[in-house]
């Protein structure tokens, strides 16, 4: 359950003090809203990363890839070249997924 994830998330921050999460930690949350099909949900979370790297939007983009957004997935991976984020593998791959 998404709402029970987030909520689970929100507890671990309150206990660690920090209001930053760790790059893993905001990969899992993203992960958790694409799996359970809240793609914009799973964009919105990437929005609030601090730091993202290519793994963060690689995720989004599976979950284009999903939902057959290939426009978006395109989009996606433009601004993350604009932000100067060097694309991997498991970006070509999702970005190819959303492609298809």
């Amino acid at each position: 359950d998404v709402e029970r994830g987030e909520e689970i998330i929100s507890m671990f921050r309150a206990h660690s003090g920090c209001a930053a999460l760790s790059p893993k930690t905001e990969l899992v949350r993203i992960g958790l809203h694409a799996r359970y099909g809240c793609t914009d949900r799973a964009l919105a979370v990437l929005e609030e990363v601090a730091q993202p790297n290519a793994m963060h939007y690689a995720e989004v983009m599976r979950a284009f890839a999903r939902e057959k957004r290939m426009c978006d997935a395109i989009a996606l991976y433009e601004l993350m070249i604009a932000r100067k984020i060097i694309p991997n593998e498991s970006v070509v791959h999702a970005l190819l997924l959303a492609c298809r």
